[in-house]
């Protein structure tokens, strides 16, 4: 089951990276969990955009400061050791906002690295909790589209996450 996560945690990555850059993803993934990322990404970005650009905005695109930057940021949002689903939305969005800054600012390799360092953070870190909580398809589970959805999952792992994450690179 783990090498099953690692591949969709991969596929994934790129997928939701590659879709943020607007560049043509060679795996074009139709799966539920691609479907349902892409749909969680854009409700976080369209409350919370803001704060993802004014952190994205402060680093640059080389790619040994983005390589560090990501890593500190996303080792910060998950220090206290709580990893639900919402921090690994977040995680994923606060990716594509890098990525996009990135090629947005002329750098034509960060999409993939960009994707790189998200996939081995997941690996590395959060694969045994994934796997633990059912894999992918418990993420579509828990973000299943209802109607009477106000919207509030996010609530809580944005603002332990990014808070986290703005210190870390505010500090700076």
């Amino acid at each position: 089951m783990a090498s099953n996560i690692v591949e969709m945690t991969k596929e994934l990555a790129q997928d939701f990276i590659y879709f943020k850059v607007g560049k043509a993803n060679p795996v074009t993934s139709i799966s539920l969990s691609a479907r349902t990322l892409k749909r969680v990404a854009t409700e976080v970005e369209a409350k919370h955009g803001d704060l993802f650009e004014s952190m994205t905005r402060r680093i640059s695109c080389s790619d040994d400061n983005i390589s560090e930057s990501f890593k500190k940021i996303v080792e910060n949002m998950f220090a206290d050791n709580v990893i639900n689903w919402g921090r690994i939305a977040v995680l994923f969005t606060f990716a594509g906002h890098i990525a996009l800054y990135c090629d947005r600012h002329g750098s034509q390799e960060d999409p993939d690295l960009v994707v790189l360092l998200l996939t081995e953070f997941v690996n590395r870190k959060l694969l045994k909790w994934i796997q633990n909580n059912g894999g992918w398809d418990s993420f579509n589970e828990h973000f299943k589209e209802r109607k009477d959805d106000t919207g509030v999952w996010w609530r809580d792992a944005l603002c332990v996450g990014l808070v986290a994450g703005a210190a870390l690179v505010f500090a700076r």
